[in-house]
């Protein structure tokens, strides 16, 4: 939906500018997704260091990490904001 929107858009501003324009989306890594274990193991050891106030497992998604996502294809993991 992504892609086909923005190559709308561009379409439209090349129209808009009388000029020709060409969208190069290019899909290079896929989504971030924790792996469950791994993330529980993690938040755990942020709760003995930090103290279990200060660890928020339930935090909703975020829009980071991408280049993350593709060490994650290849190894279970999980991507942490620390701070």
């Amino acid at each position: 939906m992504v892609e086909r929107r923005l190559g709308k858009i561009v379409a439209g501003q090349a129209a808009a500018y009388e000029v020709r324009a060409r969208l190069d989306y290019q899909r290079s890594c896929p989504a971030t997704v924790n792996d469950p274990q791994k993330t529980a193991f993690a938040a755990n050891v942020a709760r003995e260091i930090a103290g279990e106030a200060n660890v928020d497992a339930a935090a909703g998604p975020e829009m980071g990490g991408k280049d993350f996502a593709c060490m994650l294809a290849a190894r279970p993991g999980a991507h942490l904001f620390v701070g």
